[in-house]
Formats: structure tokens, sequence, C-alpha cells
């Protein structure tokens, strides 16, 4: 595999990253505590070297220490059918906000839940969306969602 080489005079810093990537999570597909189902998002606390993983597959939310052979459930696994407080229904895009609250776009259940620290119950803080598939924060505080089934990013203004 080549890695492109990006001209400084275009990005202001020049990485390469090495192509031997090595498993930091998981490594076999299933909804045990050593295993990843279908991790399509990931977002990761640096000061506790915690990663956050959404588990489309088996409908749960995984908090992972760099280095341990198995992570924890936020949210247990699941069919994902009755949305609720311990429920996700094929999650996708996963935050962490500046206080170390998670955020999750629940694809299935079209909201995007957040998580506490510390918690396994989430709240609903935005609903009545269409596939929402990623979210993101700017310096604000304000919320984007990537709306996929209504093709648009929609903006949620923080008001507290």
């Amino acid at each position: 595999m080549k890695v492109k080489y990006i001209p400084q005079a275009i990005c202001m810093s020049k990485f390469q990253w090495n192509q031997t990537g090595i498993v930091v999570a998981g490594g076999g597909e299933g909804n045990n505590k050593d295993q990843l189902n279908r991790p399509f998002g990931i977002d990761v606390d640096f000061n506790t070297q915690t990663m956050y993983i959404s588990n489309a597959g088996g409908n749960s939310l995984m908090k992972w220490k760099i280095g341990d052979k198995h992570g924890e459930f936020i949210v247990k696994p699941s069919n994902g059918s009755k949305p609720g407080p311990h429920t996700l229904s094929f999650p996708e895009g996963v935050r962490l906000d500046r206080g170390g609250n998670l955020y999750v776009a629940d694809k299935g259940n079209n909201r995007i839940q957040q998580f506490c620290v510390n918690s396994t119950e989430g709240q609903t803080i935005v609903d009545r969306l269409l596939v929402p598939y990623d979210i993101a924060f700017d310096s604000q505080m304000n919320l984007f969602v990537s709306n996929v089934g209504n093709n648009s990013v929609q903006k949620f203004n923080r008001i507290q």
C-alpha cells in the first residue's frame, strides 16, 4: 500500500502513518465484552485513554480502555426493538463533549441519546430525525447531526 504525499504548502503539518495497524479492541465478531459487532462509531478520551465504541450489529455501546483485553457495556446488546433509556437500535456516530458526556446517533430509533459521565441511562436530546448517522459539536457546543434520511446536516443551538 502506498502512502500519498500531501505537499506542505497545502497542509499545515505533514504526517505519515505506519500502514500496518494493530488491533486495540475486538478482533472477533460477537456481543461479548471482548468482541465487537459492526463497530461504526468511535471517540477517544485522551485523558483517560478510553475509547467509546458504538456496535451497530449488537445495538450496544462500549467503553474500552486502550490496552485492555475487553471493554465494558454502557448499553448492553439487545434486539433494539423498543426505544428506551437503556436500548439503542443500530447506533452509529459517537462523540464526547468537553465534560465527558457521551452522545450517540441512535440511527434505528431516529434520535440522539446523551449519556452523562458514568451513566448507563440515556436521555433523548433530539428526536424526530430520519436516519441520523453522525454528530459533531462546534466550539459553542452547538450540535450538528448528519440526517441521512433527509439528505441534510442539521444544527441544534445550545440553549443553556
